[in-house]
């Protein structure tokens, strides 16, 4: 409704308001709060326009953060599979998380082989000293 009348201080305090609903810690496995954070999902969709990321981002953003607490919620699956839309957010940034973790591996996984392999320079350089000590 911000959107077709362009109302966008509004739309940004509520942005800013939902947003700070969402920071507050609250344990996922509550299932009052967790009930209550799926009850928005639809709300969010389908009050929104599909390119106006800023409320799904964050919606997308706390399941994404709370991901095991939500996925015991009887009515999560449910959920997921009445709004396409949200599921697919969900599926990307879940995506997205998974590539970071796996770059980040492979980054340490570079660095542990880049050490292994200096490691074994030195190691090779001693040796070589240690044989030439002995010959003289």
């Amino acid at each position: 409704m911000c959107e077709k009348f362009a109302m966008h201080g509004i739309k940004r305090l509520a942005e800013q308001q939902f947003k700070a609903l969402l920071v507050r810690p609250v344990p996922p496995a509550m299932y009052s709060t967790s009930d209550r954070i799926l009850d928005v999902i639809p709300t969010v969709y389908n009050s929104t326009v599909e390119s106006d990321r800023g409320l799904r981002d964050h919606l997308i953003s706390y399941v994404a953060e709370f991901w095991e607490g939500f996925t015991r919620l009887p009515r999560f699956k449910s959920d997921m599979a009445d709004n396409a839309d949200f599921a697919y957010d969900l599926l990307m940034a879940k995506c997205k998380e998974a590539c970071e973790a796996r770059k980040e591996v492979c980054q340490v996984r570079k660095e542990m082989n880049q050490a292994a392999a200096h490691a074994k320079n030195v190691t090779a350089s001693w040796v070589a000293h240690a044989r030439r000590e002995q010959l003289d």
